[in-house]
């Protein structure tokens, strides 16, 4: 009966590569999962350390996985397996986050410095977007 317990974190519901990659790039062609079921489990046990390495990434302050965007935002607008640092997707997305304080402690401080040191990089975009935000709500 063991296996009908519910797996709440990465210790009980280690992934391999393929379950790894399908949490952060979306399936490919067939599942690393049995079902929506076990896909949602495996996201619930591992979305803190996913998230984290997400958010301290060189280049990937602000970006997230697209189980992110499934699960965490329920807004299937935000699901979308394109990337450019310049879209309008990518900004609505990072709105989303401020929006929702959904960055990690020391996220954002650490898309500052990255945006200093690659001022054509992805953080830097990221980082002039959340400055536009915070300029909105400070009167």
């Amino acid at each position: 009966m063991g296996h009908l317990t519910p797996k709440n974190t990465a210790k009980d519901f280690p992934l391999n590569g393929h379950q790894w990659l399908e949490l952060e790039l979306g399936q490919k062609e067939t599942s690393a999962f049995r079902d929506d079921a076990e896909l949602r489990e495996a996201w619930e046990a591992n979305k803190a350390e996913i998230i984290r390495r997400y958010a301290f990434r060189l280049h990937n302050a602000g970006w997230r996985p697209l189980a992110f965007w499934y699960f965490e935002a329920g807004d299937p607008s935000l699901v979308d397996d394109g990337f450019d640092a310049d879209s309008p997707k990518e900004a609505e997305r990072l709105t989303w986050l401020y929006a929702h304080n959904k960055f990690v402690p020391g996220e954002l401080a650490a898309m500052r410095r990255r945006s200093m040191s690659d001022p054509d990089g992805y953080a830097a975009t990221a980082w002039r977007l959340i400055l536009d935000l915070q300029a909105e709500v400070t009167p």
